[in-house]
């Protein structure tokens, strides 16, 4: 996570979907003649700091840096 932490930190905020909604998305816009052009799937922003708080509370087992 060293060598990726300043990366994130650098962009700070950025958008986070499960991987379940994107998989609907596609499916939806690939079955629906309708759809044309691009389409973007978020379900949240967070800086990178609430991120890892999130992870760390959630999988106490893993040591995730919180700085």
């Amino acid at each position: 996570m060293n060598l990726v932490w300043p990366t994130f930190s650098y962009h700070g905020r950025m958008g986070y979907v499960h991987i379940d909604d994107v998989a609907n998305a596609h499916i939806l816009a690939y079955e629906d003649p309708k759809a044309k052009g691009r389409y973007i799937c978020s379900s949240i922003v967070l800086e990178v700091q609430d991120l890892a708080k999130r992870l760390a509370a959630r999988y106490p087992n893993l040591h995730i840096p919180l700085e």
